[in-house]
């Protein structure tokens, strides 16, 4: 069984940590009143996926059954930055890219400079997604083409 781990950076008297089930249970309650902010959010990567999803989580609540279906779905993820607008992946699973958002978030968390850090990061993944648009768009090209040759319009 591995262990949950929770890394508190405390700068100026706050304390700032990113939140785990383990860091809500036993953290917060210990320090008192705190201000929980949203800084990442874990979507699907196809568009038309990621706007249902985001429609279906607008709706429903948070640790309802239907939420929980929407975390389960079998397609690639991605984390959003969203202070930034900085993207991450696509990953394979949807735990890869919680993975690969704590990394980010405690990355920001330990560096001093988190001006230049976030820098690096949102033109890192400006051009990941680059890619990864082109990739799409690639594919969404050689499909329509597939379907104009068949209907004899190619």
């Amino acid at each position: 069984m591995t262990k949950a781990r929770t890394q508190i950076v405390i700068r100026g008297g706050v304390a700032q940590w990113v939140d785990s089930p383990a860091a809500t249970r036993w953290l917060a309650p210990a320090l008192g009143e705190a201000d929980s902010r949203r800084a990442t959010w874990v979507e699907p990567s196809r568009p038309v996926l990621r706007l249902a999803f985001l429609a279906i989580r607008k709706l429903v609540a948070r640790r309802s059954r239907l939420a929980a279906w929407t975390r389960r779905w079998p397609c690639r993820w991605r984390a959003r930055i969203l202070s930034t607008g900085a993207v991450y992946g696509p990953y394979a699973t949807r735990q890869d890219a919680v993975r690969a958002e704590v990394a980010v978030l405690l990355k920001a968390l330990t560096t001093p400079d988190d001006a230049a850090l976030w820098a690096e990061e949102v033109r890192r993944a400006r051009a990941a997604v680059h890619r990864a648009l082109v990739a799409e768009l690639a594919a969404y090209a050689a499909l329509l083409a597939m379907v104009l040759a068949a209907c004899g319009m190619w």
